[in-house]
């Protein structure tokens, strides 16, 4: 199995996104649910679906 952890860190740093915070949240749930994180992608689905 790959460790999440090295396979970050050969992505290289990304600037520093200015969309809203709702924004950064649903790519973060695309990520997570990319990396197995499906529980933690399902609390910030639920989060996000919550405030719009």
């Amino acid at each position: 199995m790959v460790n999440w952890k090295d396979e970050i860190q050969k992505i290289e740093q990304c600037p520093q996104r200015q969309d809203a915070a709702l924004d950064q949240l649903s790519d973060l749930y695309f990520v997570a649910n990319k990396l197995g994180f499906y529980d933690a992608a399902d609390l910030i689905k639920h989060i996000v679906s919550k405030q719009k």
